[in-house]
């Protein structure tokens, strides 16, 4: 089973418990609250896809010169499982259930674990001496401190071509804002209830509306350019 595969796995059963099962309870249905719940909850999703969008590159960038070692692999070996855990932590604080979270916590570890542990024997048998000096030095997921405060200190950002990045990482970050729009709909229709919020329902369904229509458009745009320059060159 390939990670797509096991991500897709692991993924659906929880956006079909958080459609039937869940209710928010971060917040105590107080409005204050539920705003700073929804901001910490943003914030992280937008780290854990910057993160994402540095980690992709960088190692596309990098891996023909073999065994990637630098960049955000010099701080932890696994930053995209990193990335991907703050992108779906941070989705389910704007949902608000505590329960959830902590669940969705331990099956990422159980489900990301073996799938780590298995990459980690492909790559110590092609790089044998090179990942074993590697895998010494660097932490699987928890960064050293020290290691972690240097990357503020960079004059050089990670990202060889940001056009380049974000457009391989397109699908993940048009699905993740629209997710985290829509997982708010559901929580302040709970929250405050459909009177209260309707109108803020109303424009985020919209706005959502928009933003998967321009991935839909920006897809095909770049499917187009892709089919053509493979005419040109062929």
């Amino acid at each position: 089973m390939n990670r797509s595969t096991a991500n897709w796995l692991f993924v659906t059963p929880i956006v079909i418990a958080i459609l039937l099962l869940t209710k928010p309870t971060l917040t105590g249905g107080n409005d204050r609250i539920d705003e700073v719940v929804d901001l910490l909850g943003l914030g992280i999703a937008v780290m854990g896809l910057v993160i994402r969008v540095v980690s992709r590159d960088w190692k596309s960038s990098h891996i023909e010169n073999g065994l990637v070692t630098t960049g955000p692999y010099s701080i932890v070996r696994h930053p995209m499982y990193v990335a991907s855990y703050l992108v779906g932590l941070g989705l389910l604080i704007i949902i608000g259930n505590l329960v959830l979270t902590l669940v969705f916590t331990v099956f990422y570890i159980l489900v990301h674990v073996k799938i780590g542990r298995r990459e980690e024997r492909f790559l110590s048998q092609k790089w044998p001496e090179d990942y074993k000096s590697y895998k010494a030095k660097v932490p699987a997921v928890i960064p050293f401190p020290a290691a972690l405060a240097k990357t503020f200190t960079r004059k050089h950002p990670w990202v060889s071509s940001r056009k380049a990045a974000v457009r391989r990482e397109s699908g993940t970050i048009f699905s993740v804002v629209s997710a985290a729009i829509l997982f708010e709909v559901r929580e302040d229709y709970f929250v405050e209830g459909w009177v209260r919020a309707h109108t803020e329902i109303t424009f985020c369904l919209a706005l959502a509306a928009l933003i998967l229509f321009i991935w839909f458009v920006f897809s095909v745009i770049w499917h187009i350019n892709k089919n053509t320059t493979s005419s040109d060159h062929a």
